[in-house]
């Protein structure tokens, strides 16, 4: 068998592909394992970086009012932010272990009473009966009631278990991101010059526009939406736990959910305001409903303001975004996620424009007017 002897060039050719492959595959098996130790520090780091630019204006403030002590800044900044995280979760649930244990004393103790259901239950379509006789079992025999649903109730324990234990990561993981964010403000320049060299590098001089363009929508929807549903859901924690709203801090994280996705907490503030109102005095009871209406009522005068001075952003974009971030992530990606798959539709609809570089520009001129505008007037 003769065996053809490669040329000069050819075997040039072997070699230099053999070499080529194994640089990639070094490379490739670098970045693997880097992801892999970074990777439980990916949703603290991203949102610590979203976070930092969101706010970076207000750094800049603190900075220059400390005398451009920038060290003694990002101090005073890291302890803010954890005051706002810590504070009100420390607060909201400890109203909720309370009312829990208050609920499995009265449980042990026999005298926890369920009113019976209206009789206009019963009429409701498709759940009605259903609904009237589980309801009117409990507040009849409320051992036979547990004896009878026990593998139901102990899938919603387990359930509820699941989902506090992962609203702990999720604190958790905003204060490692609170950490993350002082950090980048006190390197503020430094990222800024990293990300610059990187996005040109990934998208030539035009990289730095889609950078601009990333930064203000990041702004825009973290102050526009995201932080009218933080204010929301902390002022009905507060207003709910002053009022001794069952469950408080579960009730505010459903608040802030809401939000969040855009549909608004008014579908449970007012049911519990008006619960209230028939546990309160006469008084109290219209002072905490007057309250709950003007905190749900809160993201039609701020969110305009704070959304004129950014970016519009799809509704529908948002709304996907945080359920999907939600259901991936957690708590943390019910911020993140709507905040990336906004970014990644205006990114995506400015990159298939004809000219995509022009239309970033021009959506950037137009912030800037109304931000100008907002601030002249």
């Amino acid at each position: 068998m003769v065996v053809k002897k490669l040329s000069g060039s050819e075997s040039s050719f072997v070699n230099m592909s053999l070499e080529a492959v194994v640089r990639i595959a070094i490379v490739l098996m670098l970045l693997v394992w880097c992801f892999d130790i970074l990777k439980p520090f990916i949703l603290p780091l991203v949102w610590g970086i979203i976070i930092a630019v969101a706010s970076h204006k207000l750094f800049i403030g603190l900075c220059n009012k400390l005398g451009g002590r920038t060290a003694l800044a990002a101090v005073v900044y890291t302890l803010a932010g954890l005051a706002l995280i810590i504070l009100p979760a420390a607060i909201l649930s400890s109203t909720l272990f309370s009312g829990l244990e208050n609920l499995s004393s009265e449980m042990q103790a026999g005298r926890l009473i369920i009113p019976p259901p209206p009789q206009g239950v019963s009429d409701w379509p498709v759940i009605g009966e259903k609904l009237y006789a589980v309801w009117l079992l409990f507040s009849e025999n409320l051992d036979q009631a547990f004896e009878k649903f026990a593998p139901q109730i102990t899938a919603v324990g387990n359930w509820t278990f699941e989902r506090m234990k992962n609203a702990g990561s999720g604190i958790l993981q905003f204060i490692i991101s609170i950490i993350i964010a002082g950090v980048l403000q006190a390197k503020a320049q430094a990222g800024q010059k990293f990300i610059h060299d990187l996005v040109v590098r990934l998208a030539g001089d035009s990289g730095i526009t889609y950078c601009d363009l990333a930064g203000r929508l990041i702004q825009s929807v973290t102050q526009g939406i995201l932080g009218v549903a933080i204010i929301q859901a902390i002022l009905a924690g507060i207003g709910f736990s002053i009022a001794g709203v069952p469950a408080a801090g579960l009730w505010a994280f459903v608040v802030l959910f809401l939000a969040v996705i855009q549909v608004g907490p008014m579908i449970v503030i007012l049911p519990l305001a008006i619960y209230m109102m028939g546990e309160m005095s006469t008084l109290p009871g219209i002072v905490f409903l007057v309250y709950c209406i003007a905190v749900a009522m809160l993201d039609n005068f701020l969110k305009p303001m704070l959304l004129s001075r950014g970016i519009d952003a799809p509704m529908v974009v948002v709304f996907l975004g945080a359920i999907g971030g939600f259901i991936s992530m957690g708590i943390l990606g019910l911020f993140i996620g709507a905040i990336v798959l906004v970014l990644g539709w205006v990114l995506l609809i400015a990159w298939i424009h004809e000219d995509s570089e022009a239309m970033a520009v021009g959506i950037l001129e137009q912030a800037n007017e109304a931000q100008n505008s907002e601030e002249n007037s």
